[in-house]
């Protein structure tokens, strides 16, 4: 008998628990900022980075500043390359892939997320888009990200396979949330090998832009239901 009533006890506060998330509100992610890299069309919606300069723009948080480095050079391109931007389905980012900020050596660069919009030991959810297009017919290419010391954050290879035709925004892009270090900056460091030819071509490293986001804490609603539910499976007893 006991057994029966703590389970219908469980019961009751799963059913209240599942309530209460049913009836909070969605909390979305909020989006801080959307760069499109170069200097030619600006992708609908996205604000254009059009200068390697550190550059600043505004955000509901304050500014973010967005800083490029690379001891052998970065260079903008407009509309060169051969990936095909024409694509196919849901594939509509033709002006965000037909430019970017190219990496033309074998070195690592680096991409630093600051200001007053990046706050220190806090996470963020950022997507990055990149690929090596280059002259290498056939060759397989993997863009490799990684963080600086201080900043947190596990991001994927991305992959690019020649002549492949675009079917949705996203592709040769990386989802991956990032923790700021304790001077509220976030280092994301990337790098590119040409898999199997060695001809010069290593590091032809294309950066079209990339989208941030604060990831939200639980709301007020949210949290207020959970203590509702507490009281009420509490008077069930």
């Amino acid at each position: 008998m006991k057994r029966l009533k703590s389970l219908k006890k469980l019961t009751a506060t799963s059913g209240l628990l599942l309530l209460a998330l049913g009836l909070a509100p969605q909390v979305q992610a909020a989006t801080l900022a959307s760069l499109d890299f170069g200097n030619g069309s600006t992708q609908a919606g996205f604000t254009p980075i059009s200068s390697l300069a550190t550059t600043t723009v505004g955000t509901p948080n304050g500014d973010l500043t967005i800083t490029f480095t690379n001891g052998n050079g970065f260079f903008d391109r407009a509309g060169a390359g051969g990936l095909p931007v024409s694509g196919s389905g849901g594939f509509s980012y033709n002006n965000l892939y037909n430019d970017w900020f190219f990496l033309n050596s074998t070195g690592t660069s680096t991409i630093t997320l600051g200001g007053p919009a990046i706050a220190p030991n806090t996470s963020y959810d950022i997507r990055i888009w990149a690929y090596d297009e280059s002259a290498d017919t056939g060759a397989e290419h993997t863009v490799t990200l990684g963080v600086t010391a201080g900043t947190a954050g596990s991001p994927s290879p991305i992959v690019y396979t020649p002549d492949t035709t675009l079917t949705d925004n996203f592709q040769f892009s990386d989802f991956t949330t990032y923790t700021a270090n304790g001077s509220g900056e976030i280092q994301i460091t990337a790098s590119d090998v040409n898999n199997g030819i060695t001809n010069g071509f290593n590091g032809a490293l294309r950066l079209p832009g990339l989208t941030i986001a604060e990831i939200p804490e639980p709301s007020g609603a949210v949290l207020a239901l959970f203590g509702i539910a507490g009281l009420l499976v509490r008077r069930r007893r």
